[in-house]
């Protein structure tokens, strides 16, 4: 039976918009942090963005439909050396998004 015929298929994720309104002190906060090796891909997600800095670096994370349930544990660092990506050119792209959205 082909994927698209299965009753309860899993639909692909095509972006990690939770809906989600943050208010100003939550949005002031993310200006002050850090993205590190150790921040969750959940995290990083909810900053504006994120999500095109992340594809960019082809972060398959982003069309995988079990990432959705372990977002919140996913580090960037473990994701990076698992799959290849140059975390250091990540972080430093990530960090300097957050600047600019001050």
């Amino acid at each position: 039976m082909a994927l698209e015929n299965a009753p309860n298929k899993i639909p692909l994720l095509n972006t990690w918009n939770t809906g989600i309104k943050k208010s100003n002190r939550e949005l002031q906060e993310d200006k002050k942090m850090k993205i590190t090796k150790d921040t969750t891909l959940a995290k990083v997600l909810e900053i504006k963005g994120a999500e095109k800095i992340l594809s960019k670096f082809q972060m398959p994370c982003l069309g995988c439909p079990m990432a959705q349930m372990e977002m919140d544990t996913l580090k960037l660092g473990d994701i990076c050396n698992m799959y290849g990506i140059d975390l250091d050119k990540m972080l430093k792209e990530l960090n300097e998004n957050i600047k600019v959205k001050k």
